[in-house]
């Protein structure tokens, strides 16, 4: 039970101090696992990426870590945990969002969120490119990738892990 509250606090905490989406929140989220035994570096890597596959949020990748650590109720309670104190927040926000509509702090604050969203996505990617890309197959594999990605803009995400995955089999 202990273990289940110690989930729900942790990325409960984690979610109501993360600014710019799942990705800006994956440093902080991997030393918080490695820290508390819940999964080393390489198994966090492999958790994101399992959680990737499964269609939704990015966020959801969450539940994987939870269900590892103590299994369906583990993912409930992070599920729990990592959704329920954002949500509220923003419902909170909206709220004052409309009642302050008017104040010139507003714009001010918008503008200041940017760029700390941009340093922490950048963090998140330093992480998982730091822990995922070893050898110069990975590397291949990555930089066929990212050209795809630019070169092919209107090629659907499905298509580019399909590819992905097949060179990784044959290269890896």
């Amino acid at each position: 039970m202990l273990t289940l509250l110690v989930l729900c606090m942790s990325f409960g905490t984690l979610s109501l101090l993360a600014f710019g989406g799942g990705s800006a929140m994956l440093p902080e989220m991997a030393r918080m696992c490695v820290a508390h035994g819940w999964a080393s570096g390489d198994e966090f890597t492999l958790l994101y990426n399992l959680g990737q596959l499964a269609p939704g949020p990015n966020c959801m990748m969450v539940l994987t870590i939870g269900h590892k650590v103590a299994g369906l109720p583990g993912a409930a309670a992070v599920l729990v945990g990592f959704f329920v104190p954002p949500a509220l927040l923003a419902y909170g926000l909206g709220r004052a969002y409309r009642k302050f509509n008017d104040s010139p702090n507003q714009e001010w604050f918008r503008r200041s969120m940017a760029p700390i969203s941009v340093g922490l996505t950048l963090a998140g990617v330093h992480l998982m490119a730091s822990s995922a890309l070893h050898g110069a197959g990975a590397l291949l594999i990555f930089a066929l990738a990212l050209y795809g990605l630019t070169r092919y803009q209107r090629c659907h995400p499905f298509f580019m892990v399909l590819l992905g995955g097949l060179l990784g089999v044959a290269l890896l």
